[in-house]
């Protein structure tokens, strides 16, 4: 059950966070995002489509599978529980992000666009919010720190993804504009890494408890994984960087950065899977049975 909780949790902020970064891009350079509306439109909706999916899958924790779900216990759990009230919150932030991008479809309003990625923005803070985050046991910073580290981490692998669609299909524009957008999404990166960093030190400090335990326990072999992963993304992340210092005014291969951003991706999809599961699974500051 936890697999199939972590796999629909991955598969549920996957796509938002795709849509996010597709509306960041062309916002960096200030262009015309007409060609990725459909898209994040259709993201957007799946989004909201596959919380309804999650809202079984969490109460198919509680109830043995041996035992059907009535309509009625659904209406009792999401109406009379913390978690299902933080779903109900999520889904709300997931409609309300699907109606944005499908009326982009049909307005092109500057207001819409800010007001669709202000959404967005918020739909991934809350990807949280029906996991650790709202354990009443944690201290109010640690529960800020969730929702900081999730808003950022989706934030810069929807925009690390947009860059790479946009490099990987711009044959068209001209090469100082690919690096021009590449040297400002450096920028945002480096910013949503930092926050990443340190709100992930802070939710560390609670789950884990001590280094020992880092060894341990499930969660905190999974979380030296993912920081694994997160240093074969960075190292990706240093090579474009030292491309875009040595490369001569004018000149941009684009297909280069788009592979080694590829690769900077499957490792931010591995970094995703992995917060997937262990946001389902007994922190390491909690767990009984230590294994060395």
């Amino acid at each position: 059950m936890y697999l199939s909780l972590a796999t629909i949790r991955f598969l549920e902020s996957l796509p938002s966070a795709f849509a996010v970064g597709l509306l960041i891009i062309p916002l960096l350079i200030g262009e015309e995002s007409a060609r990725f509306k459909k898209i994040i439109a259709a993201f957007a909706v799946i989004r909201a489509l596959l919380g309804f999916a999650l809202l079984y899958l969490i109460l198919r924790q509680i109830i043995p599978a041996d035992r059907s779900i009535s309509f009625g216990q659904l209406v009792e759990f999401t109406f009379g529980t913390t978690v299902g009230w933080a779903w109900i919150v999520s889904q709300l932030l997931a409609f309300l992000f699907a109606g944005l991008t499908v009326l982009r479809l049909l307005k092109s309003l500057p207001f819409l666009d800010v007001a669709t990625l202000i959404s967005g923005l918020l739909l991934l803070s809350v990807v949280a919010v029906t996991g650790h985050a709202i354990d009443d046991g944690l201290p109010k910073w640690t529960q800020l720190s969730f929702f900081l580290h999730t808003a950022a981490g989706l934030s810069w692998l929807g925009g690390l993804l947009g860059l790479i669609w946009w490099m990987l299909t711009a044959h068209a524009k001209p090469p100082e504009l690919a690096a021009q957008l590449a040297e400002k999404w450096s920028t945002v990166a480096k910013i949503s890494m930092l926050i990443v960093a340190s709100s992930g030190i802070l939710i560390a400090w609670e789950n884990v408890g001590s280094i020992p335990n880092m060894l341990a326990t499930p969660y905190g072999r999974l979380l030296t994984l993912k920081l694994v992963f997160l240093c074969g993304a960075l190292l990706c992340a240093l090579l474009i960087v030292r491309y875009m210092r040595s490369r001569q005014s004018g000149a941009f291969n684009v297909t280069y950065v788009g592979k080694i951003g590829l690769i900077e991706a499957v490792f931010g999809l591995s970094l995703l899977a992995i917060a997937s599961y262990i946001a389902v699974i007994t922190p390491a500051s909690h767990e009984n049975d230590l294994y060395w």
